[in-house]
């Protein structure tokens, strides 16, 4: 009576220990797989993010409002410009190596293998070609505006004309400026006198500087190239003197602006992110922000260690607990085991086939019912989380079925094993004769 108690415990405790031990090794071998930098980096690349970034999230619609928070109603460039000026200077092919770049030195950080935090962009590529870019989509919008039509039918007097012009003059150079994103028109000066041309420069370049909205740095680069792009309107080609004044009022100013920035790289033309996060974003200093860091690093190792050891332990308390419920019957040991093995794997791997079909719904609702309001909602950004986030917990569980596969499936094999071997050997005893099973120990009938 005693003894069957005592059985009846330890088989409760086996199972107990038994699911407590896989669950804590499966739990640490998924930890330790999700600081593994490939992980990110595959399924930030399956979903093809860095490619819809520009086509999803810096729509013309977001790229209009982000502007808008970040610059007032300054217009550089349209929505569409500026989206093709980000996709030149940052292509995707750079966004996905500085991700990728940056998931590795996090994961060496997290792993213990680099002892700081350390988060870089390459900004020195990116800064290159900015100028260059912008000019060339200045340049682009130069030549695809209409020239204006002869003045000449609206006003009789040379000083009407002069002011038509020096109107049409200034409002195109206020659009390469700053002021808007848009050349109505570029005026036709053919017709005028050298004279009468530079008289509506000059009306028109006063026009611009006296806009207080202009920025100080390019109403300081057209002042000195003033004289130069006077010389180029002798000619009356107001192309040429537009495109002159992009490349010396828009460009210097921009590089001078480009200098502050370029001061906070690395002698390797690096922007390191973590004092950026630490200071303006979290709001500390980059020491604190460090100690902060290491301590969450000392506690997922701690995790691992922990979870490690007491999956181990269990295990061991699974061997002794069979040995002792099964003692000297090494078959019924077995039987236990791919018990267990196909009971819990087949449970989970059940379990996670359905959960597979049903977290991006369930995802997808919980994070639309906890959207917080925001004063700016870029869309596609969410769409964009949700999809990488649902790629993730995906790659996850298709790993966990994979186990719970090949428990199901070891279970099934030993069970199988088990099966044929218990039918050969019972076909066998039928077949040895009677004195045979007398000398293995059976009882001889009477």
């Amino acid at each position: 009576m005693y003894t069957w108690i005592l059985r009846a415990i330890a088989s409760i405790l086996f199972a107990l220990c038994f699911y407590v031990s896989i669950a804590l090794l499966l739990f640490h071998i998924n930890l330790r797989a999700m600081l593994d930098d490939q992980i990110y980096a595959e399924s930030l690349a399956g979903q093809n993010v860095y490619q819809r970034i520009y086509t999803d999230v810096l729509t013309p619609e977001n790229l209009r409002q982000i502007w808008e928070e970040a610059s007032g109603d300054t217009k550089i460039l349209s929505s569409d410009e500026l989206r093709d000026l980000f996709q030149t200077v940052a292509p995707p092919e750079y966004l996905q190596v500085q991700v990728e770049a940056n998931l590795a030195f996090l994961s060496s950080y997290v792993t213990g293998e680099s002892e700081d935090l350390e988060l870089y962009l390459e900004m020195a590529g990116p800064l290159d070609r900015l100028v260059g870019s912008l000019v060339d989509l200045i340049e682009a919008r130069i030549e695809e505006a209409p020239v204006l039509s002869s003045q000449q039918e609206q006003s009789q007097t040379t000083q009407s004309i002069v002011a038509g012009y020096s109107e049409e003059i200034a409002q195109s150079l206020e659009s390469i400026l700053g002021d808007s994103s848009d050349i109505a028109s570029i005026a036709d000066l053919s017709e005028l006198t050298e004279e009468e041309i530079l008289e509506a420069f000059d009306q028109a370049v006063a026009a611009v500087l006296d806009n207080p909205s202009l920025d100080p740095r390019i109403r300081d680069a057209l002042v000195e190239a003033q004289p130069e792009l006077r010389q180029t309107l002798r000619t009356g080609s107001t192309r040429e003197m537009l495109r002159e004044a992009t490349r010396t009022a828009v460009a210097p100013a921009v590089e001078l602006a480009l200098e502050d920035f370029r001061g906070r790289l690395d002698e390797l033309g690096r922007l390191a992110l973590v004092p950026i996060l630490a200071n303006e974003v979290i709001g500390i200093e980059e020491a604190q922000f460090q100690v902060y860091a290491d301590s969450w690093r000392q506690r997922v190792d701690d995790l691992l260690a922990r979870t490690l050891t007491i999956a181990i332990v269990s295990l061991a308390i699974c061997v002794a607990l069979l040995a002792a419920i099964n003692w000297g019957k090494p078959t019924d040991s077995i039987r236990w085991l791919y018990r267990m093995l196909i009971s819990s794997g087949g449970a989970s791997l059940a379990l996670l086939v359905l959960a597979y079909f049903a977290v991006p719904n369930a995802v997808d609702r919980i994070v639309g019912g906890s959207r917080m309001n925001r004063q700016v909602e870029v869309e596609g950004i969410v769409e964009l989380v949700l999809d990488i986030v649902i790629s993730l917990i995906l790659s996850r569980m298709l790993a966990l079925m994979w186990l719970a596969g090949a428990a199901l499936a070891l279970g099934v094999v030993i069970w199988a094993g088990m099966f044929a071997w218990e039918r050969s050997r019972k076909k066998y005893q039928e077949m040895e004769p009677k004195e045979m099973e007398s000398a293995r120990g059976g009882c001889p009938e009477t």
